[in-house]
């Protein structure tokens, strides 16, 4: 009888369903941030919390058809595998449409990192925007502390590695700072470093999404609570979800001071959410498919999970645990 042949000591080891959810997770657990403020920004008001857990809740009644989709070819992939599956009836107008897909869908992927990237650029630059001058040189300073920090932390044993990376591209973000824009300098150390930790291996890629995943869940749960106790200190004037409220004059004014100090923070969005949001029964018609549109970003990153389950131990099992779970947490925190 013929024995197995041995394991390649070079095969990537396989996931277990905990590490393919702090693998995937974080591109879906950071859409309700910039969905949220897509809602607002559309005019939606109080009737933002709606329109988010209602498409959380339809996209848990629709999982048990998406994690079918994926188990029928089980391949990694994710939207270009269905595509090609889908209209393999279709011969080679089959893969061209199965390419453009995918390629569609690697440049939403690259937008969502752009828009992060440039949302912590603003965070950062704020944090220095009250410095007479040098503000773009302190804000690449300060850049430089937390990839220093989430690089030593997620992979210890290439802390020297780290730091010279760290190091050596702020000195090239500094020179290049009269050339580009802060926004662009300000992001190259953390943008360098999640490259070159993200191209160790997967069990390393596997840290760094786990270190995001578990600062996101704290964020969100800290904002979570701050709320709750708020509602019980103020109490949560609910008749606002059904008729609307105008913004306090002094929020209104905050809100001016804060767009004339640092423009950029917004990125030119900052004027249109007015002076009024409304709420259930002062939505006007007209805003409901913006809203609906602007809803659909909530849902950004959970086809995510097509995309490994060839690394998984047991894809059939942990499909299924990865996608609930996923959902289940962007229901509590929607």
């Amino acid at each position: 009888m013929a024995t197995p042949a041995p394991e390649s000591p070079h095969e990537q080891p396989k996931l277990s369903w905990k590490e393919g959810l702090y693998l995937v997770g974080p591109d879906p657990l950071t859409s309700p941030y910039y969905s949220s403020g897509a809602l607002i920004v559309a005019g939606v008001g109080y009737a933002t919390p709606a329109f988010q857990i209602g498409l959380y809740a339809l996209l848990f009644l629709l999982a048990p058809l998406y994690i079918e989709a994926v188990l029928l070819t089980l391949s990694n992939g994710g939207t270009y595998v269905m595509t090609r599956y889908a209209l393999s009836h279709l011969g080679k107008l089959a893969i061209v449409a199965a390419a453009v897909v995918g390629v569609i869908i690697s440049f939403s992927y690259v937008a969502t990192a752009i828009v992060s990237l440039l949302s912590y650029s603003d965070y950062v630059t704020s944090l220095v925007a009250g410095l007479p001058k040098a503000r773009v040189a302190a804000a690449i300073g300060l850049s430089m502390l937390p990839a220093l920090g989430f690089g030593v932390w997620v992979m210890p044993d290439q802390w020297r590695r780290t730091v010279g990376t760290v190091l050596l591209t702020s000195l090239i973000a500094l020179a290049l700072s009269s050339v580009f824009p802060a926004g662009i300098v300000v992001m190259l150390a953390p943008l360098t470093l999640l490259f070159t930790l993200n191209n160790y291996g997967l069990k390393e890629s596997v840290q760094v999404s786990k270190t995001i995943f578990l600062i996101n869940l704290g964020v969100m749960g800290l904002t979570i609570l701050i709320g709750l106790i708020y509602l019980l200190m103020h109490g949560g004037h609910l008749s606002n979800f059904l008729d609307g409220s105008h913004v306090s004059a002094a929020l209104a004014q905050a809100q001016a001071e804060a767009e004339a100090n640092v423009p950029a923070a917004d990125h030119g969005m900052g004027h249109a959410a007015g002076r009024f949001l409304p709420g259930f029964a002062t939505l006007g018609a007209a805003l409901i498919p913006a809203a609906l549109g602007s809803s659909i970003l909530g849902a950004s990153g959970v086809e995510s999970v097509m995309n490994i389950p060839e690394e998984l131990e047991d894809p059939r099992r942990d499909v299924r645990r990865i996608y609930m779970w996923m959902l289940s947490i962007l229901l509590v925190i929607g």
